[in-house]
């Protein structure tokens, strides 16, 4: 269990590289009394990625399974190819930063925020390839119910921990937070995705050299 959470951990630091949701949370930040309308909304992206977390298992588990049972070795080389794409991706996407565009979202009740942390992270978790690698892995691993929800848990709480140590910045240095927090901003929008595209590069030779050596042995 302590690799997989390890393996789980390394990928949804990556997977934590969210630039509209951190956004999002930034501006939230900067709203007046704006602790609960942040609470909701973590709470909103951190239920959504855990649901289709859950869905992508009940999936996946069916799919693993046939392949398993029919292929064999074969679903390392399935692995490989996983790792080839990602590899591919990394070193073709444009790691170059981008002021990106967001609407101001409507604030005005924590129930809101709640809603659009679920909306967004809904959409964008189709396109989350490290979440699906990570699913993946749990699969692979046949896990007992029990198991599967608290790796979950464990993974989205990862994922969330951008948005949590912007809140915990702004509860304990509310003076200071308003500079502090527009200066993280910047960071992220400039170095987020280089630092993107370095983690899917490792993960990618992971998988690679994972699926070889599994396949070998």
């Amino acid at each position: 269990m302590f690799g997989l959470l390890t393996y789980l951990g390394v990928i949804a630091l990556a997977d934590s590289i969210n630039p509209t949701a951190t956004i999002l949370q930034i501006y939230l930040l900067l709203t007046p009394n704006p602790v609960r309308r942040s609470v909701a909304f973590i709470v909103g992206v951190f239920v959504a990625y855990f649901v289709a977390g859950w869905l992508f298992v009940l999936g996946f588990a069916k799919l693993i399974e046939y392949l398993i049972g029919y292929i064999g070795l074969f679903i390392y080389v399935i692995q490989f190819v996983i790792g080839v794409v990602m590899i591919g991706f990394a070193l073709t996407m444009n790691s170059s930063s981008s002021q990106r565009s967001i609407d101001k979202p409507k604030v005005n009740k924590a129930i809101n925020t709640f809603l659009l942390g679920l909306s967004v992270t809904f959409l964008e978790a189709p396109t989350a390839l490290p979440y699906i690698i990570a699913i993946e892995r749990i699969v692979q691993s046949r896990l007992n119910s029990l198991e599967v929800i608290f790796t979950l848990i464990f993974y989205n709480l990862i994922f969330v921990s951008p948005l949590l140590v912007l809140l915990l910045l702004y509860v304990f240095f509310r003076e200071k937070s308003a500079h502090l927090i527009l200066l993280i901003a910047h960071k992220i929008i400039k170095y987020s995705p280089k630092v993107f595209q370095i983690l899917l590069l490792i993960i990618g030779i992971w998988l690679l050299i994972d699926s070889l050596y599994s396949y070998f042995r």
